[in-house]
């Protein structure tokens, strides 16, 4: 009706006349995927006084044009279309406070994105692994930003935006930070990087992805984040204290350490993190070993391991890791017994196996079902021409399933 204010259009908006009761809309979110630009373009010209625009997994490859004449907009979703490019008007958008572009194809933005000096959400990536399986190095492309991104002071998330040596050097300004997710880093930018990031006083989540596999993250320069609470690191780390800083951090809920390679067992330097609840290394340590010893780790719900192509063995003792629930192996091509230690995950409730050598997944339910019997569940994934078989060994079902999306530090709803 004329009065409506708020407009939520699942399924109907071919046959929905585009003008349709627009004249007072003060909100607009699209879920009906089919239909047309040329209907979003039209409906969105009569939405005047509009302030939040949701045009999520439309599709749509550009921004309609109509869009940027929306001067009372707040809040913009183009999340998951296959939107290429954000035109230049943009810029007219005085009062756009979230400019969400996760999961488009935008690899540069506008110079004219200074001119939202009231922004305070920008977070865009490019998925650079559509098969969605999280092997792959990297995970999302970089977007480069605005030259002058530094007058957005009100921003409290940015990412994934694409390293340069102005770029870490001017993040120190947006001193409101939140969130920052950075990418394409190189060691050259990363004491530079480490000095903006002490800037960022309320700084909670941070993402930084290196250049490429063999380019080492510094992080003796990081120093204390006070407050941060989930960090993900893509890249080499280098040296015996590479990762001994990290215990610093004693809010860290969330641990991500990704191509770092290392060649010293990472788990004593994290081990006292009493906050921790979820932890995920891949392709992080080059041992044959990974030790969890009694007391480590007192609230982690949640452990991933994946591709450690060395790794044997894990050798976990009674009184760690008593609250974990979910455990991933992925990858782990050497490992073919299943750890003794698993009997003394008394919480466990689902093992997940990804890729998993044949023998350890038979072993399971033959001579090493005594360590994993009390797990709830547990669940054997298999990759079959880029499609994973998914099996679960309580019941007897078998469906074919892909695998479920993560993202890095803007990844937030």
């Amino acid at each position: 009706s004329d009065e409506a204010r708020r407009v939520s259009l699942v399924k109907g908006g071919k046959s929905m006349e585009s003008g349709q009761g627009s004249r007072k809309i003060r909100s607009f979110i699209l879920f009906d995927e089919e239909v047309q630009f040329s209907w979003i373009q039209k409906a969105t010209s009569n939405f005047r006084l509009l302030r939040v625009l949701s045009l999520r997994y439309a599709k749509i490859v550009k921004l309609p044009d109509a869009v940027t004449y929306l001067f009372n907009l707040h809040y913009l979703d183009l999340r998951h279309t296959e939107v290429q490019e954000i035109q230049q008007s943009i810029g007219k958008l005085r009062k756009l406070q979230t400019l969400d572009l996760r999961e488009t194809f935008v690899e540069q933005l506008p110079e004219e994105i200074k001119f939202l000096t009231k922004l305070r959400f920008l977070s865009v990536d490019v998925d650079c692994d559509p098969s969605n399986l999280h092997r792959h190095f990297p995970r999302f492309q970089a977007t480069r930003i605005c030259s002058e991104f530094y007058l957005l002071t009100d921003l409290q998330v940015l990412g994934d935006i694409k390293a340069g040596k102005h770029v870490v050097t001017n993040l120190s300004r947006l001193t409101q930070l939140r969130c920052l997710g950075i990418c394409d880093v190189k060691q050259d930018h990363m004491e530079k990087l480490c000095v903006s990031i002490k800037s960022m006083p309320n700084l909670v989540r941070l993402g930084i992805v290196s250049h490429g596999e063999d380019e080492i993250l510094d992080l003796q320069h990081l120093g204390h984040v006070p407050d941060l609470e989930w960090l993900h690191l893509r890249g080499k780390l280098h040296g015996a204290g590479a990762t001994s800083n990290l215990q610093n951090f004693s809010k860290l809920r969330y641990l991500s350490i990704g191509w770092s390679r290392l060649q010293v067992d990472p788990l004593p330097a994290i081990s006292h993190l009493s906050n921790l609840a979820e932890l995920y290394l891949q392709k992080a340590y080059d041992g044959l070993l990974m030790t969890f010893q009694a007391g480590w780790f007192p609230n982690l719900r949640e452990l991933g391991l994946a591709d450690m192509d060395q790794l044997r063995s894990i050798d976990i003792e009674a009184g760690t890791m008593p609250n974990l629930s979910i455990l991933v192996l992925c990858g782990l091509q050497n490992m073919i017994s299943v750890p003794v230690g698993f009997k003394y995950l008394t919480s466990l409730q689902i093992l997940r196996l990804w890729d998993m050598p044949k023998e350890f997944m038979e072993r399971t339910h033959a001579e090493d079902h005594v360590y994993v019997k009390h797990i709830h569940q547990i669940r054997y994934h298999a990759l079959r021409v880029k499609r994973w078989k998914f099996t679960s060994l309580q019941r007897s079902e078998k469906k074919e399933m892909a695998l479920s999306d993560s993202k890095t530090v803007t990844e937030r709803s």
